[in-house]
């Protein structure tokens, strides 16, 4: 974003642009908002970052409302969210020992 403007209020109101066309758990608004940035990409000089998300759209699109793939791409987050799911699922733990047991067996599956 630095090397294509100039001040960071430029950079500020594009960044928001930007995050909002994602930040939905619908996939037909991802889809209009896109269509929208589209048509101001041009005036807010964003059109290589437009055609990019568009080409990428259909890996995309799979994680927007969807329950089991992650809305993040995050590493730990999706980390401490699988683990949270694996943890459920056994009761917890009631010792240390079980406890590092559960860590282990998490990380080797």
């Amino acid at each position: 974003m630095k090397q294509h403007f100039a001040t960071e209020a430029e950079i500020k109101a594009r960044k928001a642009v930007m995050k909002q066309v994602l930040q939905t758990r619908d996939q037909r608004t991802v889809r209009r908002r896109l269509a929208r940035l589209h048509e101001r990409a041009s005036q807010l000089g964003m059109t290589p970052w437009g055609q990019g998300v568009e080409q990428k759209l259909p890996q995309l699109i799979c994680s927007v409302g969807s329950v089991r793939l992650p809305a993040t791409s995050n590493a730990v987050e999706r980390f401490f969210r699988a683990f949270q799911r694996f943890y459920r699922t056994r009761g917890g733990v009631h010792s240390v020992l079980s406890a590092t047991r559960e860590l282990l067996l998490f990380w080797v599956v």
